[in-house]
């Protein structure tokens, strides 16, 4: 059984402001068995020792950002052989890694704290069942951890089952942990491709229908305020699919779209991933000409 000297098992919440909560249900006794820590830096340095010595501190510490890191309360102690135990991570929590990634990781409480998967291990998602892949769990292998970010539904609560067996004697016991990994909106925006010349720009515009006129010279509105946030557009971005010249402020396509569960076009409805983005450079040259009050210009049509 777990004793009361023994270090706690523990959850750690990364760098977020989201109120996000995991629901353990493996480990029924008491509260004071595991601890929550805000960021990486108010672990206590004992439990920093234990658990991330030589192996998963470092490799904490060298993403960024990391919206939430979940451990326990899943364990061995040194009298029990064989353990089964289960994560339940629920929609919200989830979506965060829309876009990002999900992983799972083991740790062993020894003489030499590292990586150690248990000689026998296997977990199920949504009761679909995986194993460890086999070699050496180090981060040259890519055996560090298992990446499981295709198994979640984002849009419904995942639960985790594991199953594991204790390697070695030496072992007193094993913690296991989800690590939730998310882009940050301005790393999203970092990575969209920029279309430097007008090109694409008049391609869409010759494409684009005037304003109903009765008489006099034709012209093409063009917003300049979001779609979605009803706000100014700071950073202008439309979809690789896009076929008309309104455009979508990148701040808050990314805030709103990361929790709708869908990545898709608010004026035409077409698919706009964030890998099938584009910002528009010569639209963001004509923004910050515009006056801050001005919601739409009008250009001259002059026709196909």
């Amino acid at each position: 059984m777990h004793s009361d000297d023994e270090d706690p098992i523990f959850i750690v919440k990364g760098k977020s402001n989201q109120n996000i909560n995991i629901v353990h249900n493996s480990y029924k006794e008491s509260d004071s068995h595991y601890a929550v820590y805000q960021n990486i830096e108010t672990i206590p340095q004992n439990i920093k020792d234990i658990l991330f010595q030589r192996s998963f501190f470092p490799f904490l510490k060298a993403i960024d950002p990391i919206h939430s890191i979940y451990f326990g309360p899943l364990l061995f102690d040194p009298e029990t052989p064989d353990f089964s135990g289960q994560f339940t991570i629920n929609e919200f929590s989830a979506k965060l890694i829309n876009p990002g990634r999900a992983y799972i990781i083991c740790i062993s409480k020894s003489n030499d704290p590292k990586i150690f998967w248990p000689a026998k291990f296997s977990f199920s998602i949504n009761s679909k069942i995986f194993n460890i892949p086999t070699g050496s769990p180090t981060p040259e292998t890519m055996n560090f951890w298992i990446d499981i970010t295709n198994a979640l539904n984002l849009n419904h609560t995942n639960t985790i089952n594991i199953y594991s067996q204790r390697a070695n004697a030496l072992t007193s016991f094993y913690v296991f942990g989800i690590v939730l990994l998310s882009l940050t909106n301005a790393e999203l925006i970092q990575s969209i491709e920029k279309h430097e010349n007008q090109d694409n720009f008049n391609i869409l515009y010759k494409k684009s229908n005037p304003d109903d006129e009765d008489v006099g010279e034709k012209f093409i509105s063009l917003p300049l305020y979001c779609p979605l946030s009803q706000g100014r557009i700071s950073i202008p971005i439309r979809g690789v699919n896009c076929e008309h010249l309104a455009a979508m402020d990148a701040e808050s396509y990314f805030s709103f779209m990361r929790f709708a569960g869908t990545w898709t076009c608010p004026i035409c409805g077409k698919s706009c991933k964030p890998e099938e983005l584009y910002i528009d450079d010569c639209f963001h040259e004509i923004i910050k000409r515009c006056p801050m009050d001005m919601e739409a210009l009008k250009l001259k049509y002059l026709g196909n």
